[in-house]
């Protein structure tokens, strides 16, 4: 059976990544293939690894709402691809 992958990214100039490795984590010791982008990724960086490693879904945890412009700019990002 072929594992589910999914692409976990840290937008933002933000250098707290605690969380991303946490989740990352939980995912691989579940059986999901992880590809882990780094920190201080632009929403371009994050579309073009989505599509570079084929995936068809994507899902954002916005904690902070300074995030929102990154949010609103990863949108712009996938609709442009």
């Amino acid at each position: 059976m072929r594992k589910l992958r999914v692409v976990i990214a840290k937008p933002g100039l933000d250098g707290h990544d605690r969380g991303a490795k946490v989740i990352a984590r939980a995912l691989r010791d579940s059986g999901f293939e992880v590809i882990y982008t780094g920190l201080r990724q632009s929403p371009e960086q994050i579309v073009a690894a989505a599509v570079w490693e084929t995936l068809p879904v994507e899902c954002q945890q916005r904690v902070v709402l300074k995030l929102a412009s990154l949010l609103a700019a990863l949108i712009e990002a996938e609709r442009d691809e």
